[in-house]
């Protein structure tokens, strides 16, 4: 299975790293991306269009007491959208309190474009497949 277009949401203070992690992304021609610097847009694009991805520093992603994270997965329109946490080596406390709240993954930074690519394609491609499994259990309970 293969991806053939995803719009990822890039979720970070640091200008330079959100562009860093954006422009590979952008090159390889099935990625549409969004950035922004703040929860509260962040929040608002989730719920303005269609995104399939997020990748957000874990930093906001812990804020107020993980409130991106609670409000992401109290909404069923939201809440199958995998998240992944952006770290570097000296966060990993905060990779382990936002996994618990629903992120799916953490990338440390700085990465390797291919190993974000990788990342990204892997996640979306589980989403696909429990969407895929989701609609043939639907189907199956509707022919009782």
């Amino acid at each position: 299975m293969t991806i053939s277009y995803a719009h990822l949401l890039i979720v970070d203070t640091d200008e330079t790293r959100a562009r860093s992690l954006a422009e590979p992304l952008e090159a390889y021609g099935w990625y549409a991306v969004t950035i922004c610097h703040t929860i509260s847009s962040a929040l608002f694009n989730l719920t303005s269009r269609p995104l399939d991805i997020v990748l957000i520093d874990v930093r906001l992603a812990r804020a107020n007491q993980g409130e991106f994270l609670r409000r992401v997965q109290a909404n069923p329109r939201l809440n199958q959208i995998p998240i992944i946490l952006l770290a570097t080596s000296d966060q990993t406390d905060g990779v382990a309190d936002s996994l618990e709240l629903g992120a799916v993954d953490y990338l440390l930074t700085p990465t390797l474009p291919g190993l974000v690519k990788a990342r990204l394609s892997t996640h979306l491609q589980q989403r696909e497949v429990r969407a895929q499994a989701l609609s043939c259990l639907n189907a199956f309970n509707s022919m009782k």
